[in-house]
């Protein structure tokens, strides 16, 4: 707002207090009694139900990466079942059950980063396309760490194969 609309708005107004807010940019060096200055992050942070908006959004992406890691798990592990008749037989071959276990973490790692890769690379490409009024910000330190914290989980998940996979009987698995 130009120093002559202020003035204009002001002057119209003159009995009635309409205006709530002025945004300046650069220093204020001065302010009159009863106004307050502030940054604008300040202002923001205290605007009503920005706060309760913020941790809203935040609780759903916490849950959402939960319930992506469950499913991650339960996918890792329903490959693994879906094997077992193939461990058997390995193991009947003589192959380790820390072998077999080393090379589920391998490709549970493998698929992973490339599941992680592939999700990061259609993220940012779905960027391109949104039009600019809808809110997007790329934050490369919440993107890693969220792509760490998958393929972690991920792995994490894998833990639960292995363990299905030492239980494996050959007899039985070869049937």
């Amino acid at each position: 707002m130009t120093k002559e609309t202020l003035a204009s708005v002001l002057a119209d107004n003159a009995q009635v207090n309409t205006i709530s807010a002025l945004v300046i940019r650069g220093k204020v060096s001065q302010v009159s009694k009863g106004l307050e200055s502030m940054t604008t992050s300040t202002f923001i942070e205290n605007l009503p139900g920005y706060k309760a908006q913020n941790l809203t959004f935040s609780f759903m992406i916490g849950f959402l990466i939960v319930i992506a890691a469950i499913v991650i798990g339960i996918f890792i592990y329903i490959l693994t079942l879906q094997k077992k008749a193939i461990f058997g037989v390995l193991k009947a071959q003589g192959i380790s059950n820390f072998y077999l276990s080393k090379m589920v973490f391998a490709q549970t790692f493998i698929l992973a980063i490339l599941a992680v890769s592939l999700g990061l690379a259609l993220t940012l490409l779905s960027a391109v396309f949104l039009p600019t009024s809808v809110p997007f910000q790329v934050n490369p330190l919440f993107f890693a760490g969220i792509s760490v914290m998958m393929v972690l989980i991920a792995v994490f998940g894998a833990l639960f194969s292995v363990i299905s996979i030492v239980k494996v009987d050959p007899l039985k698995a070869i049937g």
